[in-house]
């Protein structure tokens, strides 16, 4: 399984590149989380452009303590904000946090036991401005066994998960959540599976909420840095479908993005590394239907650019 708090720790200054497993034996290995089946073509496909300007500082003050600024203006989309974070992280736990400038505070704690459990709790507490928001509580309990994952999810009176990922063969893993929705008084269950080779990722789920609709995913590494993936759901109660189409292009000191969908939706994102600290961002969505261009331009300092 591996330790997983060093797992959270490299997702906080992640680089994005298109890889996909190349277990190529007859043992079973763990297969991941439940909610992570589809990770590769959710990577390439939900680019996560801006308009306006970002502002991205991180400040590693030593080895396991951090800093991150992060600053937004001249969104048509959102509010000018300022987001003051901070992580500190061990070998078996780690405890990380932000607070933007409406007062909104996030909190999480993640504590490792053993090889094979991991526990996740986490707080909410809604800004003044957000009078339709509500504070929220939650913890997670994941167990990785040696070919299978199982993972609950609660939030008091809110909401309560329960999945479970199983390795079938050492290229197909199957499996199914079930969640109960406390202030709605109604469950979904979503049953998922995933196939891989060394050159393609194949998944597919069905979902009986919020409406019924079936969804498969499509991943094609073309080389180690490129990749091409593709998403297509039919709502199956009134026959609609949609689908996504997108690509990510890494280089040691660029990535580039984009997506496009039925919806007549354009999206880029193209990010350059001009210093091993800093990195320049550019991005780019074109929405014909509601007839919206928006661009977006920003700088990332700090380690892990």
């Amino acid at each position: 399984m591996g330790n997983q708090i060093k797992k959270t720790k490299e997702s906080i200054n992640q680089e994005t590149k298109v890889e996909i497993p190349l277990e190529n034996t007859f043992k079973l290995t763990n297969p991941g989380k439940f909610e992570q089946f589809c990770k590769e073509s959710t990577q390439i496909l939900n680019v996560e452009t801006f308009d306006g300007f970002r502002l991205e500082v991180n400040q590693q003050m030593n080895q396991s303590f951090g800093l991150t600024h992060a600053l937004s203006m001249g969104s048509l989309r959102e509010e000018p904000s300022y987001t003051f974070g901070a992580n500190y992280v061990q070998e078996k736990y780690a405890l990380i946090g932000n607070r933007k400038g409406d007062g909104t505070v996030f909190a999480r704690y993640i504590q490792q036991f053993g090889r094979k459990f991991l526990t996740t709790i986490y707080t909410q507490i809604a800004g003044k401005k957000q009078e339709d928001s509500e504070d929220t509580l939650g913890a997670d309990l994941e167990y990785y066994g040696e070919d299978f994952t199982i993972q609950s999810k609660l939030k008091p009176n809110k909401a309560f998960g329960l999945s479970y990922l199983q390795s079938i063969t050492p290229r197909f893993s199957a499996g199914m959540e079930f969640v109960y929705y406390h202030n709605m008084k109604t469950s979904a269950i979503i049953f998922a599976s995933r196939y891989f080779t060394h050159n393609f990722i194949f998944t597919s789920s069905f979902s009986t909420f919020p409406v019924k609709h079936f969804s498969t995913n499509y991943v094609q590494k073309i080389t180690p840095r490129v990749g091409l993936a593709a998403e297509f759901i039919y709502n199956i109660e009134n026959g609609l479908s949609a689908m996504n189409v997108g690509y990510l292009y890494s280089l040691r000191q660029m990535r580039v993005g984009g997506q496009i969908n039925s919806n007549g939706k354009i999206s880029t994102l193209l990010e350059q590394m001009l210093h091993p600290l800093i990195s320049f961002k550019l991005s780019a969505e074109i929405d014909y239907i509601s007839n919206t261009y928006l661009f977006g331009y920003g700088l990332r300092v700090g380690p892990g650019v």
